[in-house]
Order: structure tokens, then C-alpha cells, then sequence
């Protein structure tokens, strides 16, 4: 089932910080992806691949400052590309078959409603930000690190992601601002 704890095989001599990971917070990245993506396949492909991106990297030797932190950049930069990926491949399957229509979200972003629908809705910068921010519990500058921009970009995306929020119809800020 999607974004449930890895069970380690037996054989698996896994890296305590590894094994803390997967048990403990795999879940949790799966959903803040999935949230950021909007595509809880495509969160659940990219953390697994991140996932074993950094075991290999474990298994020669590398260390992380942040397994969670490493593994969910790693997850959102490979989302992209699959992302992407899915696009080009959209688009080549409408080409080829006749239809010149702009190609269809395969998501079911049609059914989604409040929230979640104004978060998708957001460029990917700013839904990245406000995903880490209110549903990981991240600061700006924490995001800034993960995410490799600047912490006043990071402040502009909240704002611009916030106002976006609010401006959608029936749907408010995120948060309460106090």
C-alpha cells in the first residue's frame, strides 16, 4: 500500500539511520510529496528510488547530515523528471493519435476539492514551499537549505502561495496568521 513503512527483508544489514528512516518517517515523506506532486503513484516512485538511491551511496561509504532531509529532495527532484516525462510522453501519444486538443491532467486533480485542489493549482515552487512548510513542519530556512534557494525566495513563494490560496474561490489561507 502506498506510503506504508518499508519492511526490510531479514538479510538486509541496513545502516541504523536508514532503517530509522524507513521506519519512522518513510509515511510521512510519501505524503509531503505526494502533496507537492500532486500524484501519490508518482511520490510513492520517487521516494522508493530516492530510498535506494541512498542506500547505495550508504553502501559505499557516504554519509548524510540529514537521511530524511537528503532523501526528500531527492524524492521531489526526481518527481520532477518523471513528471516532465509523463508530459512529453502525453503529448507524443496525442500527436500520434490525431488529437490536437492540449493534453489532459491524468490526475485526478477534477475531483479534488479545498485545499488540496488550491495547492495543486500552484507553480511548483510555491507548492513545493507550502507543502514543506505547513505539512512538514519545516522553516524557512530549513526550507532554503532542502531546497537550495535563497530564504527570501523561499518567504515570497510562502506569500505568493498563501495569496494564491486565498484568492481561490471558496478556499482560505492555510493558515491563520497571528
Amino acid at each position: 500500500m502506498p506510503g506504508e513503512p518499508f519492511e526490510l527483508a531479514p538479510y538486509a544489514h541496513a545502516p541504523q539511520e536508514m532503517d530509522d528512516f524507513l521506519r519512522e518517517r518513510y509515511a510521512s515523506v510519501v505524503r509531503v510529496v505526494a502533496l507537492a506532486v500532486g500524484d501519490p503513484v508518482l511520490a510513492e516512485d520517487a521516494v522508493q528510488e530516492a530510498c535506494a538511491r541512498c542506500w547505495s551511496r550508504l553502501q559505499r561509504g557516504q554519509s548524510f547530515d540529514n537521511i530524511g532531509a537528503w532523501i526528500t529532495r531527492a524524492s521531489l527532484n526526481y518527481s520532477k523528471d518523471l513528471f516532465r516525462r509523463k508530459q512529453v510522453e502525453a503529448r507524443y501519444r496525442q500527436r500520434h493519435a490525431g488529437d490536437d486538443r492540449a493534453p489532459a491532467h491524468d490526475n485526478a486533480q477534477l475531483d479534488r476539492v479545498g485545499m488540496k485542489l488550491a495547492i495543486n493549482r500552484l507553480p511548483r515552487r510555491q507548492r513545493e514551499v507550502i507543502v514543506l512548510h505547513y505539512y512538514s513542519d519545516l522553516s524557512v530556512v530549513e526550507i532554503a537549505d532542502l531546497l537550495e534557494i535563497s530564504p527570501s525566495t523561499v518567504k515570497t513563494a510562502l506569500v505568493r502561495g498563501r495569496s494564491a490560496i486565498a484568492d481561490a474561490d471558496g478556499v482560505g489561507s492555510p493558515v491563520e496568521e497571528g
